[in-house]
């Protein structure tokens, strides 16, 4: 090249960089033609002091349609002075390798942001317990219309907030994959709440149209949310480019033996020549803002579901991205919670809790399912409790996270070691995000967990289970 950037001469690996079969025609066009607008200046600034000195620069390399490649290069002047100098430049396409660093960043973000949100969790669920508890009562008792609505909203509002914890808790956390019936409905409405306020924020209105009726599907609930997460961020991002508000939707219907899940936007649409290029690994259009990842690993966690993802334009703009899912034989979806109803038979239930709050709403729960209740506030009242001569409980709720100086599992093995069964009236309850070893416990304790916040009719489903080993 000269000083100013003229192509003299391209070896074809030089014409495949910049996307020309025919490196003749690369021959007095301007270097400066690939370059990003805001880099243009700093290339001309290396050419000029390669004149006198060998550079080594990083550069940005812009092919129409394609995602922009990153080049470490070597310039070395091989004759002439000012501007009849002749410059070898040498290019190695490092765009891979810059893009696993950020991937390898972005991971140790993620991680960072798992050990936060596992760390404020209990902070979070514990207190959301109390009120959901407190709420939910209060609404059964209420004497007016007014207050029921009150009490509705706050016990809703409560539910919906422990919901957006166990999902930043679902997408922080290392975890195997399960299979297992799974409602798209939840899923959507999970997702759009994740990300509700990014969505506000783009000026963009999220429709999900999902009837109760569609059959559940099989799959990871957790992967599937990914999946669905991703498509409507990369929705959201194509419509804020055109600076004007727009809409995704959501929708599902049954075909044969799969259910077709549809997200659809009113954004400008995807380049018709890239567009058979989108689901492959590192393949971007947003530049340092994107990976090229998103929709890869999308696609690969659809097909390990035994399903497909496909994509294409929309007659008049917008995107429409496809992903079929098989649908669980058993046709059954996830059971809602509705309202609630007494118990079956009074139960004796031990409630042992650190945080009062969240005892005291327990408390009430389980007194108003009609319920004798005796709490603890720690490890050791429980045991006092437990020893008593008179003591004959149908049910315990054991914290995982007790005290600071026992847990729940503490408590479990003792009643275990003791011989008289009382381990199997155990039913754990938790805030937390949970450990490898956490699981690890539950799954030799077998026993029945219940996650913060919870309902009436939950608590009252597996007090009756207990009660009836």
């Amino acid at each position: 090249v000269t000083a100013d950037a003229q192509i003299l001469e391209a070896n074809p690996a030089g014409g495949e960089l910049l996307g020309v079969a025919d490196t003749r025609a690369l021959r007095g066009r301007s270097l400066a033609d690939w370059a990003p607008p805001t880099q243009r200046a700093a290339l001309a600034g290396v050419l000029r002091d390669a004149i006198t000195k060998a550079q080594r620069a990083r550069l940005t390399i812009e092919v129409g349609g394609e995602s922009p490649r990153e080049v470490e290069a070597v310039i070395e002047n091989l004759e002439g002075r000012d501007s009849h100098a002749k410059l070898l430049l040498l290019a190695v396409d490092v765009s891979r390798e810059v893009l696993l660093q950020r991937k390898l960043l972005q991971s140790d973000r993620l991680s960072q942001l798992g050990a936060l949100v596992s760390g404020v969790a209990h902070e979070l669920n514990n207190p959301l317990a109390a009120i959901a508890a407190f709420a939910e009562v209060l609404k059964v008792d209420a004497a007016t219309a007014d207050q029921r609505e009150s009490a509705d909203v706050i016990h809703l509002e409560a539910m919906r907030a422990g919901r957006v914890v166990q999902t930043l808790l679902d997408f922080a956390r290392q975890r195997p994959r399960v299979r297992q019936p799974v409602d798209l409905k939840d899923v959507a409405d999970r997702v759009i709440a994740l990300h509700k306020s990014a969505l506000r924020k783009a000026r963009v209105q999220a429709v999900v149209v999902i009837d109760d009726s569609t059959p559940a599907v099989i799959g990871d609930p957790q992967e599937l949310q990914q999946v669905l997460l991703n498509a409507v961020v990369n929705a959201e991002q194509a419509i804020a480019a055109q600076g004007r508000p727009g809409k995704v939707f959501i929708t599902a219907r049954r075909m044969e033996d799969h259910v077709v899940l549809l997200v659809e936007d009113t954004g400008p649409g995807i380049p018709p020549e890239i567009l058979d290029r989108v689901f492959e690994p590192f393949f971007t259009t947003k530049g340092d803002a994107g990976t090229g990842l998103g929709l890869a690993i999308s696609y690969g966690l659809v097909k390990a579901s035994g399903g497909r993802m496909y994509i294409h334009n929309l007659e008049g703009g917008g995107v429409r991205l496809g992903i079929e899912l098989p649908i669980d034989p058993a046709q059954a979806a996830p059971a809602t919670a509705g309202g609630f109803k007494r118990a079956e038979r009074p139960l004796s239930v031990l409630v042992v809790d650190d945080e009062e709050s969240v005892r005291r709403g327990l408390i009430r729960m389980a007194e108003r399912l009609g319920h004798r209740v005796a709490s603890a506030p720690s490890f050791a009242e429980a045991i006092l409790q437990l020893k008593a001569a008179d003591a004959r409980f149908d049910a315990l709720l054991l914290d995982v996270h007790l005290d600071e100086a026992n847990t729940g599992f503490d408590l479990f093995d003792t009643l275990r070691q003791e011989g008289r069964g009382r381990e199997r009236h155990v039913i754990f309850t938790t805030g937390d995000s949970m450990s490898t070893k956490t699981r690890d416990l539950l799954q030799q304790a077998e026993r029945p967990l219940l996650k913060k916040p919870f309902n009436l009719e939950e608590l009252r489903e597996v007090l009756d289970r207990v009660a009836g080993e």
